[in-house]
């Protein structure tokens, strides 16, 4: 009896967490401004659905998985400096005893490079967590490609 409850649940848990990673609340849009000065900035921008959040790429270790946008390395560009975020908002969490630094809603992420060629093909990928206070969506790898020509 209790075994078939508790596969029950399980299978519950499966189908509930299938259908949040079919329906993912995180969608990433891409895009470049290109400077005469042979630079430009990337444009990462995050839409997370009402009711859920993504954690800081800042966000101290020993707490819940930061959003980390990782770039492919390449001889077309060099990266320069860190990621710029805004200013995320915080929370203390009792679970993690820390402050959780996160984002809602629509969020822009930017990164500078120097082109060391006409044509740049930016890749990588970005791995977050989407949570809200009921479910939390285990991190998805979102793969990129942006040509700066």
């Amino acid at each position: 009896m209790i075994n078939k409850f508790l596969l029950t649940l399980f299978v519950i848990f499966i189908c509930h967490q299938a259908d949040a990673q079919i329906n993912a609340p995180v969608k990433w849009f891409y895009t470049f401004e290109k400077s005469s000065n042979g630079e430009a900035e990337l444009i990462i921008t995050a839409s997370v659905e009402k009711g859920f959040r993504i954690y800081s790429t800042k966000m101290k270790e020993n707490g819940p998985l930061k959003t980390r946008i990782i770039f492919s390395p390449s001889k077309s560009y060099e990266l320069m400096g860190a990621i710029i975020e805004p200013e995320p908002s915080i929370i203390y969490s009792d679970i993690f005893k820390m402050d959780l630094h996160y984002f809602e809603g629509s969020i822009i992420f930017r990164q500078k490079i120097k082109l060391r060629a006409k044509r740049a093909f930016i890749e990588g990928h970005i791995e977050c967590i989407a949570e809200n206070d009921k479910i939390s969506i285990l991190p998805n790898e979102e793969h990129f490609r942006i040509d700066i020509q």
